[in-house]
């Protein structure tokens, strides 16, 4: 199953972006889709040209959630619209007057649900256990540099040149709220990508890999 079927698509193409934040810099407020330019209020930390957008599996509902991942940051993407209004930019009128904003998130945050699945009591490669069938994207979270940092505080970690392994979590060093918001996403049996595996499962008697 394509992971962008469970978002909405008009969400994507509303943005103007096209999935990918490579047109112009973080100060730019013109970005060009199928040879127009369209005008969005953009706010983020650095330049746009250095991310781009994708779904991942969000830690606590499960559901597809957009993020931009960048070679320093994961960041998730939030959208503003007060309705239709037309914001007043310069000398041009603005129809779109709706804000996007990139927020800086905590990569181990999205990495909690696959570490304590798969990173128990033995290390394991952090190649093997960034792997969805459902969100493939979440490999890349292996080349940003926050990444590595993020995980030294939240689980064992073993590094190579080429390479890391993890082993457990370090809940002593975790926020309480941020356990437990991953716990809920355990046992949330109503969330779209539980509801495909438990289907599956069904059909295939094989064992559920999501709860």
């Amino acid at each position: 199953m394509n992971p962008t079927s469970s978002f909405p698509k008009l969400s994507v193409e509303e943005l103007g972006l096209n999935k990918k934040c490579k047109e112009g810099r973080a100060d730019s407020d013109s970005y060009q889709q199928n040879d127009r330019y369209l005008t969005r209020f953009i706010l983020s930390y650095g330049e746009l040209h250095e991310k781009q957008l994708h779904l991942l599996r969000h830690p606590k509902t499960g559901s597809a959630t957009l993020y931009a991942i960048g070679n320093e940051r994961v960041e998730e993407l939030l959208k503003f619209d007060d309705g239709f209004r037309s914001v007043l930019l310069g000398n041009n009128v603005v129809s779109n007057g709706s804000l996007i904003l990139l927020v800086p998130v905590s990569p181990v945050l999205l990495l909690l649900p696959y570490l304590r699945k798969f990173a128990k009591d033995n290390y394991v490669s952090l190649k093997e256990i960034l792997v969805d069938d459902y969100f493939p994207s979440i490999k890349l979270l292996e080349n940003v540099k926050a990444v590595k940092s993020s995980l030294k505080h939240a689980c064992h970690c073993k590094e190579s040149d080429s390479d890391c392994a993890v082993r457990g979590i370090l809940e002593e060093n975790l926020p309480a709220n941020i356990l437990r918001l991953v716990e809920i996403h355990e046992g949330n049996e109503d969330a779209p990508s539980n509801k495909r595996r438990k289907k599956q499962h069904c059909r295939e008697g094989g064992e559920n890999n999501w709860k």
